[in-house]
């Protein structure tokens, strides 16, 4: 299945992350993230063991590592060779960490969510220490693909870290919507589920064009054309075959 071995090309910038983090304590950490006393003490432990050598044993890429429900969706622990093959050139995941990630690249256990007000020599939070570096490397993958187009999964917290402007490509951000009490609307948690089973399905069928994106079907969701734009599909989903 997983035979990509790739090492996070932004591990400089982590490490200057890194190194800001270990000088604060337990309840430092606690009060910055919002976390409990028991998962504050775990991440400082976490930040003082991290190594910039990454080929570590403690390592794992970060397709399989990620256990939100996103990545539920996008069930990459199931992906085949060549679906593994083709996410490592095609999947970009954005990380508060490490900017952005390739899903082969390997890293260390950590907690460390972009929209945290982390204080850098660049600004008082995250967005402002990565600049337009995520852009960059997005752009530089891009070009070397040949493509001109991105399709949007992240989540808003994430996607700010990107500067649209500077991006070298057309930006595709589909919608999904659940039936609840009689309308369809944005359910968080069955959206965030429904951008990773996109990921899948597209990664999957090694989808490149609109009219395939539109094909999507996973789950029950359904493409509902008077809804949507050529920048913003639009899927509903009935309410009996939500799950």
């Amino acid at each position: 299945m997983w035979n990509i071995q790739s090492l996070p090309r932004a591990i400089k910038e982590a490490d200057e992350l890194i190194q800001i983090l270990r000088l604060k304590s337990p309840e430092e950490i606690s009060e910055l993230m919002s976390l409990s006393e028991k998962l504050a003490s775990l991440n400082t432990q976490r930040f003082m063991s991290w190594e910039k050598n990454h080929r570590s044993k403690e390592t794992s890429p970060c397709g399989l590592a990620f256990q939100g429900d996103v990545y539920k969706g996008m069930k990459a622990k199931n992906w085949s060779i060549s679906t593994s093959e083709y996410a490592q050139s095609h999947l970009r995941i954005l990380s508060g960490l490490y900017g952005i990630l390739r899903p082969g690249d390997h890293i260390f256990p950590y907690r460390l969510e972009m929209g945290t007000a982390l204080e850098s020599t660049n600004g008082n939070n995250l967005y402002k220490f990565w600049g337009s570096k995520v852009t960059h490397f997005l752009n530089a993958d891009l070009n070397s693909l040949n493509s001109k187009r991105v399709l949007n999964l992240a989540s808003n917290e994430y996607w700010k870290a990107i500067q649209p402007q500077k991006l070298n490509a057309e930006i595709i951000t589909p919608t999904f919507k659940d039936f609840k009490k009689d309308k369809y609307k944005i359910i968080s948690f069955y959206a965030k589920k429904a951008r990773g089973l996109m990921a899948n399905f597209v990664l999957e069928n090694k989808i490149d064009d609109f009219e395939q994106i539109c094909s999507f079907n996973s789950e029950g969701y359904y493409f509902v054309a008077e809804e949507s734009t050529t920048n913003n599909p639009v899927f509903f989903r009935e309410e009996l075959k939500a799950s």
